[in-house]
């Protein structure tokens, strides 16, 4: 009876809940071409800087920026009253010079348009201001079909094992 309880409580409760969706799009940190073109030992020394992170670093603290959000949000013609349900996370891939933006949220065409605009806002700021490395998209924000939470077979199928061991020790009581 409990894991029967259990089920159909995780059913309703995944069925009338909204939908949220996440997209991700990586960016590549690599020294710029135009400047080293000519010299190796440019290169060289760039590539050693670049290996110490506190470029890529930089370069994520300015992709999570408020500051390039609200530019974002004013491009896009978005307040970010209605986009309260929507949250955006950058990490430093490790042992690599890419960075991961995800953007999750109810609406996944918004959340694509957020992926990319954010995106694109930060490597025209980051270009702006550090000459010596370029950031490039490595895989842009691709619509998600599926959403990340819920999930009602995965969260039916595990009210379905906490409700059989919860009637399992109701029974030894």
């Amino acid at each position: 009876m409990t894991a029967f309880a259990a089920v159909t409580a995780s059913l309703i409760y995944s069925y009338i809940t909204r939908p949220v969706y996440r997209v991700s799009s990586r960016f590549l940190v690599l020294p710029n071409p135009s400047l080293i073109s000519g010299s190796s030992g440019v290169l060289l020394e760039s590539l050693a800087i670049l290996d110490k992170r506190s470029i890529i670093q930089t370069y994520a603290e300015i992709i999570n920026s408020p500051r390039i959000y609200r530019e974002t949000l004013s491009l896009l013609g978005l307040n970010e009253e209605s986009l309260i349900d929507y949250s955006y996370t950058v990490v430093v891939l490790p042992d690599a010079n890419i960075i991961e933006l995800s953007v999750t949220g109810p609406d996944p065409a918004i959340l694509v348009q957020l992926s990319d605009s954010i995106g694109e806002r930060s490597i025209n700021y980051i270009q702006s201001i550090y000459q010596i490395f370029d950031m490039a998209i490595l895989d842009p924000a691709i619509l998600p079909l599926e959403p990340i939470r819920p999930q009602p077979l995965r969260d039916a199928a595990i009210a379905l094992a906490l409700g059989f061991g919860v009637g399992v020790a109701l029974a030894f009581l």
